[in-house]
């Protein structure tokens, strides 16, 4: 069942962190031992998010695949990961 932010429902009041659903909604929703972490530069390496000639396309194609071969529900990447996609 979804809720929250993912079908449009707002985060908790202060809460301005990007996410897909609030923090607190993932934790109670998803125990520990249900989660999946996945490290960003796993998908999208150093010559990958740096390259002039890699688009989003491309490196939004490598997420859906690696999304697809979680078999979790409950996937979050780390505070230390850098952003899926560069703004440069």
């Amino acid at each position: 069942m979804s809720a929250g932010p993912l079908i449009g429902g707002e985060f908790e009041p202060g809460d301005d962190a990007p996410r897909a659903v609030s923090k607190n909604y993932f934790y109670e929703v998803c125990p520990e031992s249900e989660r999946t972490t996945i490290y960003t530069h796993e998908v999208n390496n150093e010559t990958i998010r740096f390259s002039n000639d890699i688009g989003a396309a491309y490196m939004f194609d490598r997420w859906v695949e690696k999304l697809n071969s979680v078999e979790s529900r409950c996937v979050q990447t780390t505070l230390e990961s850098y952003g899926l996609f560069e703004m440069w």
